[in-house]
């Protein structure tokens, strides 16, 4: 048995749970995979039986027949999501099973089931996308940070490991906006979520925090590393070619190795991060400080 997606805008289909079903039939894109009518299935919405595997002649029964010999019959069922169909259900008998009306009936109220449960998890996860990521560059949102910067302190002051955040501010923002709008200034904070998602590891978090600021929270990251991914950062900003034109930001780092003594809060952290950027903004621009226990 096997369930897959069909995704009408790019005619394609994935494979997404089932059970005893040989790599071929999981692999997107795999010849005999492309060869079963689940397209067929999913865009016209109807149920097909495959009754006779031993003895069909088509491509799809033969490469089925070959595949998997012991397999007799199958079955694909629609997952309707209203009047369009999500995916298909696919199954397979080691009978040679010839489904009466009342079982097709059946298979149709069971994809209808499925299809519903699809929508409904398609739903949830949407909205819950929403709830954790700010709308217009997709980063996450303040109030994500909040719940994952304060588990992570927690964490950290439990068992003495190292955590860095980085504030991140765009130098003279305001001037992208003069400049090309606010369309283009929008496209411009989206470009540098999208550095810094290439600047950090997949566990880092990369938050907007506010307006053209955004807070990169860096999990098991010493002064040392913070510090790199920083002028990493910063380079990629420096470099890359705005709407506007060319932008430069400022970035505030702050370390904790969370043991000899130093436990700071979430809050204490931040506020770390926000003095170092002050230096930097204060002293010379498009440049990384690193907050210094010495300086407050």
């Amino acid at each position: 048995m096997g369930i897959y997606l069909y995704d009408a805008k790019n005619d394609r289909i994935a494979y997404v749970a089932g059970a005893h079903l040989p790599e071929e039939l999981t692999r997107d894109g795999d010849p005999i995979l492309e060869s079963l009518p689940i397209k067929e299935v999913a865009q016209k919405g109807i149920v097909k039986f495959g009754e006779h595997l031993q003895t069909g002649k088509d491509k799809a029964t033969r490469a089925l027949h070959k595949l998997q010999p012991e397999w007799e019959s199958t079955i694909c069922v629609p997952l309707q999501e209203g009047s369009n169909a999500s995916g298909v259900l696919l199954v397979f008998s080691k009978k040679p099973v010839v489904f009466s009306e009342d079982e097709r009936i059946l298979f149709e109220q069971v994809g209808k089931q499925l299809g519903q449960a699809i929508v409904n998890t398609r739903l949830h996860e949407k909205v819950r996308t929403q709830a954790i990521t700010d709308a217009l560059t997709g980063a996450y949102n303040r109030r994500y940070l909040d719940d994952f910067l304060n588990i992570e302190v927690k964490r950290c002051q439990r068992y003495q490991r190292p955590l860095a955040l980085v504030l991140l501010d765009m130098d003279d923002f305001k001037g992208c906006n003069e400049k090309g709008g606010h369309q283009a200034g929008d496209k411009a904070l989206k470009d540098v979520v999208q550095l810094l998602n290439i600047g950090v590891r997949s566990v880092d978090l990369v938050t907007r925090y506010g307006g053209d600021e955004f807070l990169m929270v860096l999990p098991e990251t010493d002064r040392d590393g913070a510090l790199e991914a920083a002028e990493r950062m910063r380079s990629l900003i420096e470099k890359h070619r705005f709407p506007c034109g060319q932008l430069t930001a400022s970035l505030g780092v702050a370390a904790s190795p969370f043991k000899d003594g130093d436990a700071p809060s979430a809050q204490e952290m931040i506020g770390r991060a926000d003095k170092a950027l002050f230096k930097a903004k204060e002293t010379r621009r498009n440049k990384v400080e690193m907050w210094k226990k010495d300086e407050g």
